[in-house]
């Protein structure tokens, strides 16, 4: 299965990669990312990006997201829909910095791509939010803009679950599951949705979610 791992900074993402991947050892990782290219060609990103750095990682997510095929078991570390989710943001700040067409486009790159993936993990701000707040290279940690970025994926998921959204082909596209908790709930709640003997998702038969914890999830 494809896989991606979305939201917005500092909310755990690396870390449950890496738990992932010893819970489910037949996936990986691309063995480059985004963050490659913007570093190559030495361009910014979070609140000093721009429509190039944004339209940079857009294209490498077009050309290694849609390489992988269903029987492929990777996980990817971010998607097509940060890249539009930030892309969101800073228009939304200076529509000089991104324009109104690019948005237009980049949505719907992200119909179409989207429909490479098998399911989306979204990790959101939780009230009690446990993640250490680090600073690295390309990670922007003011609260503020964290927040408005959670917001934006908030805003994208509450469109999903409507089946009224810019940001999917509802007809095409994938599961949207927002994981909670800390690290080992996470991982706890992967083996719901996917085989940890196979790595693939349940069959209807073998699914771990009854009704009943489905009202609760």
């Amino acid at each position: 299965m494809r896989i991606c791992v979305s939201g917005s900074q500092c909310v755990g993402k690396s870390t449950f990669i890496n738990d992932f991947i010893e819970s489910f050892p037949m996936y990986s990782c691309p063995k480059t990312s985004y963050r490659d290219i913007l570093s190559k060609k030495g361009l910014t990103v979070n609140r000093d990006g721009n429509q190039e750095s944004q339209e940079a990682i857009m294209d490498h997510m077009l050309a290694e997201h849609m390489a992988y095929k269903p029987i492929d078991n990777v996980i990817h570390d971010r998607g097509i829909l940060d890249n539009v989710i930030y892309s969101i943001y800073l228009n939304s700040i200076n529509p000089e910095l991104v324009s109104d067409e690019f948005i237009k486009q980049s949505l719907s790159v992200c119909q179409q791509v989207c429909k490479f993936y098998d399911i989306i993990f979204f990790l959101p701000i939780l009230k009690d939010d446990f993640i250490p707040q680090v600073e690295r290279k390309n990670r922007d940690i003011d609260p503020e803009y964290r927040n408005s970025i959670d917001q934006l994926f908030k805003a994208a998921q509450i469109t999903y679950k409507d089946a009224h959204t810019m940001f999917f082909d509802m007809n095409d596209c994938p599961a949207l599951i927002e994981m909670y908790g800390n690290r080992e709930e996470r991982q706890a709640m992967t083996k719901f949705y996917i085989d940890p003997e196979t790595g693939s998702n349940y069959p209807q038969e073998k699914t771990l979610l009854t009704p009943d914890l489905m009202s609760i999830i």
